[in-house]
């Protein structure tokens, strides 16, 4: 990759994601057959989850958690203020209102104290996300639930492959939780999520949803969407599953050569990257810092674009977004954080000598 772009990201696809691809064409079954049965498997054992059911995408699985979870019109759903805003979307699809809630300054996750504040008699669920993989504090989250009766739903888009401190694995913990398959997670399936959970009644409503509603061909017990994941998605899925732990691991030992070049940025306070708490297990979904204030975002992106280096936001923050407005509350971590951080590039396949030029160009856009 040394001398070309460098791109923000890039899906870690090979032969055998091919070849389990066009055998799950071949196989002629295409959708909910045994490659989805057996990624779903996959994902149980991975997250440490009694279920898991595969879906179209991410954001599928927020907005059929919900809707299995019983949220409604004029219902308060509790979201990040700073994360992608499929949480928010998903709750304004079912008629619920998102309530954003800010972060804490070093992690980036979801402030407990702050979420508890905002919990009234209408809050039904509180999303929390693993921000760019870095998995919740979910001791503090069960405590939220017990005390309020509020339902916690783990955004662990991004966190398979990652554990907190506690030894939680993403995925693992809340009465249900979300993956993403997208193209930008450590594992892709092109796009597709799953929803898991411990609860069979909860699992069979899932799948329920997700197949317009029927709980077997022709017995259309509720109304539900079309939210299946392809086999072909699956069949790339289950090829991905097996090498997440390389992956990770690759992805760690990049992390570990941003830190060392970037520690000059760092002391200088020209940057702060996302603290990850003694003990968490990171799968490195993003690697992403926070620019001093006085630095403008976009110029840097701009320096850095110029060198050859893709970059992007870090995320948003919800209360900055036009579709979401109208429920803005004050949130002033989120809102440094929209302005403020920075994505670099990161994916399997980066080379040392690419770490090089995206700090260099970093350190030149920051100077």
């Amino acid at each position: 990759m040394t001398g070309n772009r460098i791109p923000l990201a890039r899906p870690s696809l090979g032969g055998a994601d091919i070849a389990a691809a066009c055998a799950a064409i071949e196989s002629g079954r295409l959708v909910l057959g045994p490659r989805g049965e057996r990624f779903e498997r996959a994902l149980a054992v991975r997250t440490r989850r009694g279920f898991a059911v595969a879906v179209a995408s991410g954001t599928a699985a927020i907005e059929l958690a919900l809707w299995a979870l019983g949220v409604g019109d004029g219902d308060e759903v509790i979201v990040p203020a700073f994360g992608f805003p499929a949480a928010a979307h998903a709750a304004v699809r079912l008629r619920a209102v998102p309530v954003p809630v800010d972060v804490d300054p070093r992690t980036w996750n979801l402030d407990t104290d702050a979420a508890r504040a905002a919990v009234t008699e209408r809050t039904r669920v509180c999303i929390a996300i693993d921000q760019f993989g870095l998995v919740a504090d979910d001791t503090r989250l069960a405590e939220l639930s017990a005390d309020t009766g509020v339902a916690i739903l783990a955004d662990s888009a991004c966190s398979l492959g990652s554990a907190n401190a506690n030894g939680v694995p993403g995925g693992g913990y809340g009465v249900a939780a979300v993956l993403s398959f997208h193209p930008r997670k450590v594992i892709t399936t092109g796009e597709g999520g799953a929803v898991l959970c411990d609860d069979p009644d909860l699992a069979a409503t899932l799948r329920s949803l997700r197949n317009l509603g029927q709980a077997g061909p022709g017995q259309f017990e509720r109304a539900g969407t079309n939210a299946r994941m392809s086999e072909v998605a699956a069949a790339i899925g289950c090829a991905q599953i097996e090498r997440l732990d390389a992956m990770v691991a690759e992805r760690r030992l990049l992390a570990a050569g941003y830190a060392e070049r970037l520690a000059p940025l760092v002391e200088s306070g020209r940057i702060c990257p996302q603290h990850v708490p003694p003990g968490s297990s990171h799968n490195v979904q993003t690697y992403a810092v926070r620019l001093a204030r006085g630095l403008s975002r976009d110029r840097v992106r701009d320096r850095m674009s110029a060198a050859g280096v893709e970059t992007g936001p870090g995320t948003y923050a919800v209360t900055r977004l036009a579709p979401f407005a109208a429920y803005a509350r004050p949130a002033p971590v989120a809102e440094e954080l929209h302005d403020q951080s920075l994505a670099l590039p990161l994916f399997v396949g980066m080379r040392s000598a690419d770490l090089d030029r995206v700090c260099d160009a970093l350190a030149e856009a920051v100077a």
